[in-house]
């Protein structure tokens, strides 16, 4: 995504949120990461958000600070960095993997409960009947029809 476009007699500038993060990453050691950028309301200055480390000092911090001002001063631009802490890994994995959505709960309950009434060929059923009420649903939100059904028989004939 774009955060900055200029045209002038000289030519265009684009500045994309994506190569900023990037250009900052080169900038910060291991364990900081820039999570975000923005420039503010009159497009002079760079807000740059840089994740902390689990285990940080404040010498570090300004010496961060301070290379991805120089960072950016080289490309022309004033700057200003907001701190963010990480959540620990431990919870950051299992909010990953959809622990904590009430969505997958709510999936896993009726799956058991499925297969508990229901039996294998039970669920074998469900399953197959739910194949066709997607396929027939797919075929009738298409646009063109009739060519689909032309291209099918054709298919066939062969």
């Amino acid at each position: 995504m774009y955060l900055l476009w200029k045209t002038n007699n000289l030519g265009r500038l684009n500045v994309s949120r994506d190569g900023l993060q990037n250009f900052a990453n080169t900038y910060l050691p291991d364990g900081y990461k820039c999570r975000d950028i923005s420039f503010d309301a009159d497009e002079s200055e760079i807000m740059a958000v840089v994740t902390l480390p689990q285990v940080r000092n404040s010498i570090e911090m300004a010496m961060v600070e301070e290379k991805l001002k120089k960072g950016f001063s080289s490309l022309g631009f004033t700057s200003k960095l907001a701190w963010a802490e990480t959540a620990s890994d431990h919870s950051f994995r299992l909010s990953s993997l959809g622990f904590g959505s009430p969505l997958l709960w709510a999936v896993l309950a009726a799956s058991a409960s499925g297969i508990y009434l229901l039996g294998p060929s039970g669920i074998a059923w469900v399953v197959l009947f739910g194949i066709v009420g997607y396929l027939v649903s797919r075929f009738l939100l298409l646009p063109d029809k009739n060519k689909f059904l032309k291209d099918l028989k054709d298919r066939f004939r062969r």
